[in-house]
This record gives C-alpha cells, structure tokens and sequence, in this order.
C-alpha cells in the first residue's frame, strides 16, 4: 500500500562524513566542558532541605543569614533568587 510517490532520492550518505565530524565535534565539547565545569548537582542529589520563603517586601538577609551561624547549620546558605508571580 502506498500512501506518497515520493519521486526524489535525499542523498543523506554523501553527507555522512560532515554528520559524524559535527556529531564527534559536539561530543568532545560536552566531555569539555563536563571535566572543566563539572555536574552542579541540586538539591535531590547533594542531600538536604531546599525552604523557599517569599515575602511582601524584600528580607533583611544580613539579619537571616545571622541566626543561621550556629554551629549546628555549618552547611546552611542563604539565598535570593527573582520574584516569582503567584497565580
């Protein structure tokens, strides 16, 4: 059963070199940049609590970022991040 006639042949292997060279090129780039940069791993990777506040007004993170230097929250950090819209 034939739905098309299809009448041109795509001659995709006279390009079959240029592929594999951009696909190679592309591959060592992510290895690249993989070994430079590294993987930045969020949250479910790394282990604990992610807590997003939002506020009417923007915080006082000096403030924050002063109740949470007890020596038990060594790994806490504080962060802002862009206003979102609440719908």
């Amino acid at each position: 059963m034939e739905f098309f006639r299809i009448k041109k042949d795509i001659p995709f292997m006279r390009h079959a070199l240029k592929f594999n060279i951009i696909s190679l090129v592309t591959f060592l780039l992510a290895v690249l940049f993989l070994f430079t940069k590294g993987l930045h791993l969020s949250v479910e990777f790394t282990g604990g609590t992610l807590i997003e506040v939002a506020y009417e007004q923007a915080a006082d993170l000096e403030k924050i970022r002063g109740a949470w230097a007890s020596p038990a929250s060594t790994t806490s950090r504080c962060r802002t991040s862009a206003p979102r819209r609440m719908s």
